[in-house]
């Protein structure tokens, strides 16, 4: 049970009628996973496949040939990826932690006459190509009521007596949060939600700038006025480009 979305899952629910693509995003332990679970079990329509970026190719292959009556066993793998690449019917993939897809999984995907949904953070480059034109749908956080729910719900299932304002407070609205600080389980807050990958943007410019400020008063002190210009000017679009890499 997904306690404090309903508002949203109604949303999905709208999208995956419609056959909709879409990729969930938001905070560690947002729920990504478990909305992409409720919409597999909620999909009805057609052939479905749900798959987890954390298992290997050959075990998506060996799955979807289950899932499309195809037999794998006594079969080589490069032999039934072709069979399943050939299948004329349209299956609907349920991917998840596809921050974590390996090159061969996102070939495979590209390949297969597939629609898909997603769930996971989606900054890495190796992946923007997969998801080029798919909606990316940030998971919300829940609201106090319900992460009171949530708190007392797990608590009562261990038996465990808990300080709900605390746990309130600390939590931010965020399921995976609550249950850990219930469960007793160490917090890992990810500093990199936002981006996987490190922003060298502030870096590059600072040595830049640097570069710049040196020219600036080098060209002064032996009376180059253009260099003294350049530099003046090459601060400025420093500047500039500092601004637009906060948006």
């Amino acid at each position: 049970m997904i306690i404090g979305q309903d508002k949203f899952l109604e949303k999905i629910y709208y999208r995956l009628k419609a056959d909709n693509s879409f990729c969930l995003v938001g905070s560690q332990g947002i729920g990504k996973s478990e909305i992409l679970k409720w919409s597999y079990d909620n999909y009805y329509q057609n052939r479905k496949i749900m798959l987890s970026c954390s298992d290997t190719k050959g075990h998506w292959i060996t799955r979807i040939c289950y899932e499309v009556g195809i037999d794998p066993r006594k079969r080589k793998i490069a032999e039934l990826e072709q069979e399943i690449l050939n299948y004329k019917e349209q299956i609907y993939l349920f991917i998840d932690d596809i921050e974590k897809a390996k090159p061969a999984q996102l070939k495979l995907v590209k390949q297969l006459q597939t629609i898909n949904y997603y769930a996971g953070y989606t900054k890495k480059e190796t992946i923007q190509h997969l998801l080029w034109g798919v909606k990316q749908i940030t998971v919300p956080v829940v609201d106090k009521k319900s992460a009171k729910i949530i708190a007392k719900t797990e608590a009562k299932r261990l038996k465990r007596a808990i300080n709900e304002s605390d746990i309130i407070s600390h939590s931010a609205g965020i399921p995976g949060k609550i249950l850990a600080y219930v469960r007793g389980e160490p917090i890992r807050d990810n500093k990199k939600e936002k981006s996987e990958e490190i922003n060298l943007l502030p870096a590059l410019i600072a040595i830049f700038v640097c570069f710049l400020v040196v020219a600036r008063y080098y060209g002064r002190a032996v009376h180059e006025t253009d260099l003294y210009l350049i530099g003046g000017a090459g601060m400025g679009l420093a500047i500039i480009v500092r601004l637009f890499g906060r948006l």
